[in-house]
């Protein structure tokens, strides 16, 4: 039994490894979203006689909404070993922890997708975009007791290590956990913790994000028809850059999203008349125009599109004006 156990431990590491390359990106707090679709509940850290394990559509606090594990005269070990899966080919969800090396608990929650429209849930598992991982730890001892999930991979890809003060959220974006995917990590418990079921706990929920706007400007990254903007946005964490901003052209980065950097964009090219050299701007007019109308007009065009040769023009005007 024990060697099985170890087999499917191992299985699961290696098709969850081997089934996307890492894009996902890890954002402290909690990001509010469309909706959660799955979820597994790691609770009743005292061994109070409460079942420790929920698997099922959230709000897993509904009986019905779960499957459930108890584990009976057995107790949570000081470090656990945590998978959490999901499954497309088999339509469920499916957890292991093991306790300690001779003891492993499983639980399945099946037909994932048919349970899910059962439920009133809007999206299938298809949309599955965005996971939130919370550590909690609010016992009355929390002072000295402590919840941390450490060394938490997915798909293999280190996410990091995640320690609750009070309540603690974090966010995973930029992956698609429609494909399937594998959660493990270390869940190291020091005590103690109280009768209560839920003080303390470790609860991973996967959903739906339609508009992934981290920095709030309105375009979404990647580009989505539930945000206001078109998108792509190249870089979502800065409100700056984005497809609606206007090139600055020197400041090193694609604030307009367009993939062409300062000089290189065509919104940064001279005006008509100008070649901007290493040392000098150079400028000309056409027709017959006066030297102090030429003079105006070039100074006008440097500020606009070549600010950084502005002051070189205009210590050669003052310098003919002094001859």
């Amino acid at each position: 039994m024990k060697k099985a156990a170890g087999i499917l431990l191992a299985m699961l590491v290696f098709f969850g490894w081997a089934s996307q390359t890492s894009a996902q990106t890890v954002i402290p707090g909690a990001i509010a979203h469309d909706e959660d679709l799955g979820a597994v509940r790691y609770r009743s850290f005292g061994n109070t006689g409460g079942e420790e394990i929920y698997l099922g559509i959230p709000d897993l606090g509904i009986a019905g909404n779960r499957t459930a594990r108890d584990f009976g005269t057995k107790k949570w070990g000081a470090e656990n070993e945590i998978f959490f899966r999901y499954d497309p080919a088999e339509d469920e969800l499916h957890t292991i922890v093991r306790t300690d090396p001779t003891t492993t608990f499983t639980l399945t929650y099946p037909g994932f997708s048919s349970q899910l429209l059962l439920k009133g849930k809007t999206f299938g598992p298809d949309r599955l975009n965005v996971m939130q991982i919370s550590v909690v730890c609010r016992d009355p001892d929390s002072q000295t007791s402590s919840v941390r999930f450490n060394d938490v991979t997915l798909d293999g890809h280190l996410l990091g290590s995640f320690a609750a003060s009070g309540w603690s959220d974090w966010t995973v974006v930029g992956y698609d956990f429609s494909q399937g995917f594998v959660l493990t990590g270390r869940l190291v418990l020091s005590g103690p913790f109280s009768s209560s079921q839920e003080l303390s706990k470790v609860e991973i929920k996967v959903g739906v994000l339609l508009c992934q706007d981290l920095d709030g400007d309105g375009y979404g990254g990647p580009a989505s028809e539930s945000c206001p903007g078109p998108g792509p946005d190249c870089d979502d964490r800065d409100p700056a850059v984005n497809p609606g901003a206007s090139e600055i052209c020197d400041n090193g980065l694609d604030d307009d999203c367009d993939g062409l950097l300062d000089a290189a964009d065509p919104d940064c090219a001279p005006s008509p008349g100008w070649s901007v050299g290493g040392t000098e701007a150079e400028a000309s007019t056409v027709g017959p125009a006066s030297a102090g109308s030429a003079g105006k007009y070039n100074i006008l065009f440097a500020l606009l599109f070549a600010p950084g040769a502005c002051i070189l023009l205009l210590r050669r005007l003052a310098a003919k004006q002094a001859k």
